[in-house]
């Protein structure tokens, strides 16, 4: 009689649960029990806020033992750096994003180039310096962005790229295009319309890009000012971005037009904080194709073990 009545107050609770008439991390019965069978107890999952009949709560991929015992991830947030990628995809071998850290912010960009314009190392690490010593925090306690920049293809040689043929490469060349990447194509020359510029930057739909002149090897302020739109700057943020209307002295960073000092600078402070309005926004694009990849990596690696 007692187990058929352990039986229907367990029933009415697992009901009660779907109802959401309460959260199963409020479950004070079986403290000692794994219902889940992920390897923490139903007393520390409760300790936790995870879920005890789900081994893996936020979803991310990642098991919710894993996360606790292992990399030290919130096992209750799917992202836990903040950063748009899965924990569990930051910590996946074979992804697009591999040497991703889920306790610091990473940003990936594919870079394309026209060419006899290769992006030298020097710039490129120039940039991601900057990144690194950014005052953005981070879960493990750390302060900056990885910024990983991915050079890939050649592309052939043309004498002036606008918005529209930078879509067309886009759509041509860009590999991790659902990937959660940024993409940059290193050109000849930009100029359209009648303006004088040295790069654009333009987003859509799941994907941000942005082509640079290669400025004899010279590209890096340009590269850093696209990468600022891309992260999310826009003059509809604050008035001095991509205007004349601020002074270089009073808006100090690299999207106002005036600033001449050090050409590799966010701004860090008011009147309109860059680092702070990154940190805000989403740093990367979707990565709607990263758990599938994922998937088809582990079961190509699985069938090459059968096959053995």
């Amino acid at each position: 009689m007692a187990k058929r009545v352990g039986v229907v107050l367990v029933v009415l609770l697992l009901f009660a649960w779907t109802q959401g008439l309460f959260q199963v991390t409020q479950l004070p019965l079986f403290p000692d029990r794994d219902f889940d069978g992920d390897g923490l107890d139903n007393e520390r999952e409760r300790e936790l806020g995870t879920n005890p009949f789900d081994a893996d709560t936020d979803g991310d991929g990642l098991g919710d033992w894993l996360e606790v015992t292992r990399y030290g991830t919130d096992p209750t947030v799917a992202d836990t750096d903040g950063d748009s990628y899965p924990d569990g995809v930051e910590v996946a071998a074979a992804t697009p994003v591999a040497g991703a850290d889920p306790l610091r912010k990473d940003v990936y960009v594919e870079i394309d180039y026209m060419a006899g314009h290769r992006p030298l190392r020097d710039q490129l690490d120039r940039i991601a310096e900057r990144f690194a010593t950014a005052p953005v925090e981070n879960p493990d306690g750390s302060s900056g962005i990885d910024l990983h920049l991915v050079v890939d293809d050649a592309i052939p040689v043309s004498d002036r790229t606008t918005p529209e043929d930078l879509s067309q490469l886009r759509d041509i060349y860009f590999n991790n295009s659902s990937a959660g990447y940024h993409y940059a194509v290193i050109v000849d020359d930009v100029s359209d319309a009648g303006f004088t510029r040295t790069g654009f930057q333009s987003s859509g739909r799941g994907y941000r890009q942005m082509a640079v002149e290669y400025q004899h090897g010279e590209f890096a302020a340009t590269f850093m000012h696209e990468l600022g739109h891309s992260l999310g700057i826009d003059s509809s943020d604050y008035e001095g971005v991509d205007s004349h209307s601020v002074s270089g002295t009073r808006y100090r960073s690299i999207m106002n037009y005036n600033y001449a000092g050090d050409g590799l600078r966010f701004s860090r402070q008011a009147p309109f904080d860059d680092w702070a309005h990154i940190n805000d926004s989403r740093l990367n694009p979707p990565p709607r194709d990263l758990r599938r990849r994922i998937a088809a990596s582990e079961a190509a690696e699985r069938s090459e073990a059968g096959d053995g």
